[in-house]
């Protein structure tokens, strides 16, 4: 069992809640492919960081910007989205509304250098939140959450 800390929507307080994921390797024979992680962030360091934590296990793909997200969401099974909220132009909270269902990974995961994000954008619907730079355990539990279809 495995404590994931984020924020709880439109408050200041802290949610601790525990995704029992099962440890070990993220990919299982059963899975039949490998799993698929897309970060949409500006920031090349995120991308970096996300890579060093899962290549070459998983398929870490990195876009700068929602545009390119929604095309890549339309081509690709994704697991896991990791989405910067913050970013220049459209932003994470207008990709995820123009998300069609179709296209939905089981996980979004907000990343963010900002303290409180749904006071920020109290619109925005995410399974968590996680601060930048993402922690490497984090990133491990929440994937395997998402391969595993438990919530976090």
């Amino acid at each position: 069992m495995v404590t994931l800390v984020h924020d709880l929507p439109g408050s200041g307080n802290t949610d601790r809640r525990r995704a029992s994921v099962a440890a070990g390797p993220l990919i299982s024979g059963t899975l039949g492919r490998i799993p698929h992680v897309l970060v949409v962030d500006d920031d090349p360091a995120t991308l970096e960081a996300v890579r060093a934590v899962f290549v070459p296990a998983v398929a870490v793909v990195g876009v700068p910007d929602v545009y390119q997200a929604l095309d890549h969401l339309e081509r690709e099974r994704v697991d896991l989205l990791l989405l910067e909220l913050f970013l220049p132009g459209a932003s994470g909270a207008d990709l995820l509304r123009r998300m069609r269902r179709s296209c939905r990974p089981a996980l979004v995961v907000a990343l963010t250098h900002a303290a409180n994000v749904h006071r920020i954008a109290p619109d925005v619907s995410v399974d968590a939140v996680l601060h930048k730079p993402p922690a490497a355990y984090a990133l491990r539990t929440i994937l395997a959450a998402a391969l595993a279809g438990v919530p976090v």
